[in-house]
């Protein structure tokens, strides 16, 4: 049966310093790989996403993976508790529905694993498992950041296509995907007073309290239908474009793509 991939983002937590991290898998069928080859393609990364932590220097001092291990250590040289985001992808035969393995962490620390557009599975030291969403072909999340947002300030974002139809959706219909989700950077109250979530457009407005700028972030979804002369190929781009002061930078990730900016008139992203 055909192998299948899955992009993956681990987000560490409250790593600590000068320790050996590893997370190993024990079920057949699945193991780690840089994923499609694709000029955009996000592959193996470390603190690239767009609301990766703002950290000031690298806290790891190795890094490596093979079949089914995944190894890091982190530098003695550095802060006492790391929080740090990597990504990369799995091969998983088309007959495998659920992982299971090892992780290998310090007792304070968190592991929070994406699989695909599935809900987060939070692991930490010892046996780790996780129930894999599956992969439906026309369905992409897509991560934004705003940053730079003043009180009372408006941010839309719009989507098209330059064939076929796109449209924004609330996520894949399986159970425990993850759905359309707003947060603040810093674990602050979101500053948000309106949200808008329409077929083709988005309107965020920020709260109109508070001081200084507010940066937050979102995780919307986007399903599309090819139409002719598509009807034997797929979609491969979509458009996405921003309405905003100059002061606010909008950063968006497609899938597992390399993130860029939104710029106010047509920004081109692969699917």
């Amino acid at each position: 049966m055909r192998a299948q991939l899955i992009p993956v983002v681990l987000l560490f937590n409250n790593v600590a310093a000068n320790s050996n991290l590893t997370i190993s898998f024990s079920s057949p069928g699945i193991m780690w790989c840089l994923g499609v080859d694709s000029g955009d393609s996000l592959g193996f990364s470390y603190d690239v996403i767009p609301d990766a932590p703002n950290t000031t220097s690298n806290c790891i001092q190795a890094i490596s993976f093979n079949d089914n291990l995944l190894s890091v250590r982190t530098s003695a040289s550095g802060p006492a508790s790391n929080d740090f985001t990597l990504t990369l992808q799995l091969m998983v035969d088309a007959d495998v529905k659920f992982i299971q393995g090892d992780c290998s962490l310090n007792n304070d620390a968190v592991v929070l694993a994406y699989f695909g557009n599935g809900s987060p599975m939070q692991w930490r030291n010892g046996r780790i498992s996780a129930v894999l969403p599956p992969q439906i072909l026309n369905n992409r999340g897509v991560l934004f950041t705003v940053k730079g947002a003043k009180p009372g300030a408006q941010v839309v974002i719009e989507l098209g296509a330059p064939e076929g139809e796109v449209e924004w959706t609330l996520g894949p219909d399986f159970s425990e995907a993850l759905g359309v989700t707003l947060y603040s950077d810093d674990g602050s109250a979101l500053p948000l007073s309106t949200l808008s979530y329409g077929n083709r457009r988005i309107l965020v407005r920020t709260s109109t309290t508070g001081s200084g700028t507010q940066d937050f972030s979102m995780v919307a979804f986007i399903t599309w239908r090819p139409t002719p002369p598509l009807q034997f190929r797929d979609m491969r781009y979509i458009y996405l474009k921003t309405q905003c002061d100059p002061s606010v930078t909008v950063y968006a990730q497609v899938g597992n793509t390399q993130p860029q900016f939104v710029s106010p008139t047509n920004t081109l992203f692969v699917l």
